[in-house]
């Protein structure tokens, strides 16, 4: 691991599937991220995907813990917004953009008793020396290639190596199915999959639902407009 001014860098492989996984997060500029509240979660997923941020804030409420680690972080308004268990949580933000993870340290300065940030693929084995009770991950998985099943499998499989035992894996991400039930996700997910910004056209509920059970003895799901919500708990 090597040391920068603000975050770890836990390494990324140079490989044609990476490459595609840091190509779909570019977009995330700092001048990008000064409006991706108002745009991606008050706009968009309000309208394009029908499901207000606030159904995300209650996912965060429900499952926090005081040790989180959440990745694909944005710009850290979710858990701004969350309520914590404990007054002065152990905060990790994981991302593969370092202008996430300056505007998500940022704003969680204040929050935070403790806080972490690493540069890390969540296709690729995760090496931290924490391991963590709660790992969020909302609008993280449509933004990443592959079909779901096997997209979701590999995250989870790597993520458990990092989650304490008792700890919960939980997200929320765009289905492409979902999606062709209303004109405006419909449209919507066909341009940003064109601008290479989403990658979800394999993505479905089925295939998600395959994905947790084949690596949860535990789970919860449910879908809200175009959003389908998880919560993966004791590992088979």
């Amino acid at each position: 691991m090597q040391q920068d001014q603000f975050y770890i860098d836990l390494g990324l492989s140079e490989n044609q599937y990476s490459k595609e996984v840091i190509a779909g997060q570019q977009v995330y500029t700092s001048s990008f991220l000064r409006f991706y509240d108002l745009i991606v979660l008050h706009i968009i997923s309000r309208w394009l995907w029908r499901c207000p941020p606030q159904n995300m804030v209650d996912l965060y409420n429900k499952y926090l813990s005081g040790n989180h680690l959440d990745i694909g972080v944005g710009t850290g308004y979710l858990l701004q917004k969350a309520k914590f268990p404990v007054e002065k949580p152990t905060i990790s933000v994981m991302d593969l953009n370092p202008n996430s993870l300056i505007e998500s340290k940022r704003r969680l300065a204040g929050i935070a008793g403790q806080l972490n940030a690493y540069r890390a693929n969540i296709l690729e084995p995760i090496h931290t020396k924490e391991k963590f009770d709660s790992i969020g991950m909302s609008f993280l998985f449509h933004c990443v290639p592959g079909a779901i099943r096997k997209k979701a499998s590999t995250a989870f499989q790597n993520l458990l190596k990092i989650r304490k035992p008792e700890g919960v894996i939980f997200g929320a991400t765009g289905l492409h199915d979902l999606g062709q039930t209303h004109l405006l996700s419909r449209r919507g997910m066909k341009n940003l999959n064109k601008k290479g910004v989403f990658h979800n056209t394999e993505d479905t509920l089925p295939d998600l639902e395959a994905a947790l059970k084949e690596n949860f003895k535990d789970y919860e799901l449910y879908v809200i407009g175009a959003i389908a919500f998880f919560a993966g708990k004791k590992a088979k």
